[in-house]
């Protein structure tokens, strides 16, 4: 299993938790951070 995370109003925070369990990279893959409304509508 493999876990990616998508995040706006969180600011990244989410994924900094994730990060900093032991041995996260072994099933995180990655985020994406979209704070700004201009980010969202891109993505």
């Amino acid at each position: 299993m493999t876990l990616g995370v998508v995040e706006s109003a969180t600011g990244g925070l989410i994924s900094h938790l994730i990060t900093n369990a032991a041995n996260s990279s072994d099933y995180y893959k990655g985020s994406i951070v979209a704070y700004s409304n201009e980010a969202k509508i891109k993505v």
